[in-house]
């Protein structure tokens, strides 16, 4: 019994370093900025970070009819709509908006813009986001 606490006993600093290594390199214990900890945290809960090349697709399938081919909000159906789609290379504002911000509008929908949730996968809409982000850059 003395041997088998003192091997388990052993192996748990190792295991406390294990994961106490592991909070420093996403930067819990580091103080780093939330924007990094909601990042990896939204990569991580998806199982997949975001593609900007697959976010391509699926906003020329779904997107640039109204946001236009360069994110301008200048897209063939932009002029029927009583307000005009959100202009993606804006710096200024696109630096308001948190990636959440857009997945929700993306989600639920903001007016003039209908709502995407039911037609895109969580994984698409993280794509989605990571492409119009391009835009401002």
């Amino acid at each position: 019994m003395i041997g088998q606490s003192h091997r388990t006993a052993a192996a748990a600093p190792r295991g406390a370093a294990a994961v106490i290594a592991a909070l420093l390199a996403i930067g819990v214990l580091s103080g780093a900025p939330r924007p990094i900890l909601a990042a990896w945290s939204s990569a991580a809960s998806s199982g997949h970070a975001a593609d900007s090349v697959n976010g391509k697709r699926t906003y020329a399938a779904k997107c640039v009819g109204c946001h236009g081919e360069t994110g301008r909000g200048d897209g063939s159906r932009a002029g029927m709509l009583l307000k005009k789609p959100a202009d993606y290379t804006d710096k200024r504002v696109m630096s308001k908006w948190t990636d959440e911000d857009l997945k929700r509008a993306v989600r639920e929908g903001k007016a003039p813009m209908p709502a995407f949730g039911s037609v895109l996968t969580e994984q698409q809409i993280a794509d989605v986001i990571a492409y119009i982000r391009t835009f401002s850059r």
